[in-house]
């Protein structure tokens, strides 16, 4: 099994199973994980940390923001942050929220921690350790 090499990524899920498996997985990888179980909590982690996060995992429907409002708020602060969107709902009523906005990639919930692990380390260009 290769790990990485320290890169950090962001997740957001109002779900703390889900927040927590997730964090817990990628950090046994070797993945720095800044977790944030809201939209607004995430937005400002982002702000905090933008140049260090190579990639967002967000959940589609959460409380006090939704997934297309924190997604736009990421792009305003980055345009170029690549995001994983993660929903109970098919990929193309999850996708097709978002409109002309693009996401670098899809999981539907329930997932495999180690497929959402191998979908961002390629969509976010993550490297393996030696």
């Amino acid at each position: 099994m290769t790990t990485s090499r320290g890169e950090t990524i962001l997740v957001i899920d109002d779900e703390e199973i889900v927040l927590s498996l997730l964090q817990r997985s990628f950090e046994r990888m070797g993945y720095r994980v800044i977790a944030a179980s809201n939209g607004a909590e995430a937005v400002e982690a982002f702000r905090e940390h933008a140049g260090e996060i190579a990639g967002v995992v967000l959940d589609l429907t959460m409380p006090k923001m939704s997934g297309e409002q924190v997604f736009d708020a990421l792009r305003e602060i980055d345009p170029m942050v690549r995001v994983i969107l993660t929903s109970g709902f098919s990929e193309q009523e999850s996708i097709s929220r978002f409109g002309d906005r693009s996401v670098v990639g899809f999981i539907q919930k329930p997932f495999r921690p180690l497929k959402i692990i191998e979908k961002a380390k390629s969509l976010f260009n993550l490297r393996d350790g030696s």
